[in-house]
């Protein structure tokens, strides 16, 4: 299965939802495909999930076209893997990011000893009956949390029962006409194409400053 969010709902390792029939349905993720919106001058993004039952490999990812009114074109051209190249964003309106994972294992005593619980995020907070760090619901789970350029990993694996998160960053250049841009993310497993996740951005008609 795959699907996207915005990235704020923080999707661990171990959590199959699409596969699993929890719905998944969100701001930005209609079931069916991606819906974006920004203005000129802005960065947006998505977050995609694959998630794999039996386990995956040799996966790879692309998307780095967006077309839109009279055939304007929100793209990238192709990176080098060193570190001028990866880090030069000229011609790179689209970056995709392979997101490895954080095992969270303890609260920072720092921020939140002396607190209720209430000011812990929901998915830590210590059952009313219970006292120890692995009666908390989230304990020493994998959290998405580092951002590789997918340039760095242009294949990869996902283990049976978990998912993968690779993050999508696009830049909407100020000289682009606004309206809806169109594309897809194209998913392959050993050079086969096996999904496309249709991409719709909304580009509104003002510019955000400098």
């Amino acid at each position: 299965a795959v699907w996207a969010n915005d990235g704020g709902d923080k999707v661990t390792r171990d959590e199959d939802r699409a596969s699993n029939g929890i719905n998944i349905n969100n701001s930005i993720w209609d079931g069916q495909k991606i819906n974006l919106f920004g203005a000129k001058n802005e960065i947006v993004d998505f977050n995609l999930i694959l998630e794999s039952k039996d386990g995956a490999s040799n996966i790879a990812v692309k998307f780095d076209s967006l077309i839109g009114p009279n055939g304007a074109e929100i793209k990238s051209s192709p990176a080098s893997t060193s570190s001028t190249g990866l880090f030069n964003w000229v011609n790179r309106d689209i970056e995709l990011f392979y997101v490895r994972y954080l095992q969270i294992k303890g609260l920072s005593r720092l921020s939140y000893e002396l607190y209720d619980e209430r000011h812990i995020p929901k998915r830590f907070r210590m059952p009313k009956d219970k006292s120890s760090w692995n009666d908390r619901p989230d304990h020493d789970k994998f959290y998405p949390e580092i951002a590789v350029p997918l340039e760095l990993k242009p294949t990869f694996s996902v283990s049976a029962g978990e998912n993968q998160s690779v993050w999508a960053d696009i830049y909407i250049p100020k000289d682009k006409p606004n309206g809806i841009y169109k594309g897809n993310v194209i998913i392959s497993e050993a050079g086969k194409n096996t999904k496309a996740i249709p991409v719709e951005l909304t580009v509104n008609n003002f510019a955000l400053p400098d």
